[in-house]
């Protein structure tokens, strides 16, 4: 069992399946039906066809990807935050056919533990002139990134998306390699280089001492110390009202 892909809202749960054929003739398996339950409540079942084939006397090896949705693990544990791991029991029904036998059905069954795992939180902290140029003004944008799994995740890239009152600001990555300790909070220094047209509406926006929309959506490449999780690509998408007066005067 490993975790195959997390994403905003839910995470997809790879269980990997061996089929061993007895018989002198190729085992074709037509569908593969499974539950996955999480302490007693139930969070996934599906039925999927299946167009593997099992050599006479051989094996095919399948995986079954289960997505998890977020909402219904934090109902079945009482919260993102309730446990570091939980119970789950996965089981699943192989439907088989060799030849003109009778359809065989196999049962499969893992009952193991999940890892309870919440998306990073990131937020605007500050931002500050770094220099000034013939095209454009480099800033230094701190963002408060808050990790709320009890393992650490290593970030190894950062790529972010700024829009201001739905206007765009800022696109790029940050490819430096940031530590985030497990259920604490750290900033993020991230290099922003604003187009010349773009710096000159700055002023303008700092004299109205008006609040204003920002969103700040992107992903993270990380690694985790997680054994079903070893490396981690997700997203992430974050809106809020800033002043930007006094995110230019906040401390970094």
């Amino acid at each position: 069992m490993r975790i195959a892909r997390v994403d905003l809202a839910r995470m997809t749960v790879a269980f990997a399946l061996a089929v061993h054929n007895p018989y002198t003739v190729p085992l074709r398996i037509t569908a593969v039906e499974y539950t996955l339950d999480v302490g007693t409540a139930r969070v996934a079942q599906a039925r999927h066809a299946a167009a593997f084939v099992a050599r006479p006397q051989g094996a095919a090896a399948i995986t079954v990807n289960v997505p998890v949705a977020f909402v219904d693990l934090y109902d079945a544990v009482g919260g993102p935050r309730s446990a570091a791991r939980c119970a789950c029991r996965f089981a699943a029904t192989v439907s088989c056919a060799a030849g003109a036998r009778a359809p065989v059905h196999l049962f499969a069954e893992y009952r193991g533990t999940l890892p309870v795992i919440a998306a990073p939180v990131i937020a605007l902290k500050s931002m500050r002139v770094n220099s000034i140029n013939r095209e454009g003004a480099n800033l230094i944008v701190t963002l408060n990134v808050n990790n709320p799994n009890p393992f650490e995740i290593a970030v190894n890239r950062l790529t972010y998306d700024l829009a201001m009152n739905d206007s765009p600001w800022a696109r790029g990555a940050v490819p430096a390699r940031v530590q985030l300790p497990p259920q604490r909070s750290s900033l993020v220094h991230v290099p922003v280089t604003l187009a010349l047209a773009t710096f000159r509406e700055l002023p303008v926006l700092l004299a109205r001492n008006e609040p204003s929309r920002y969103r700040l959506h992107g992903y993270i490449d990380a690694q985790t110390s997680l054994p079903e999780l070893r490396t981690l690509a997700l997203p992430y998408d974050h809106s809020g009202i800033v002043n930007l007066r006094n995110l230019a005067a906040a401390p970094p």
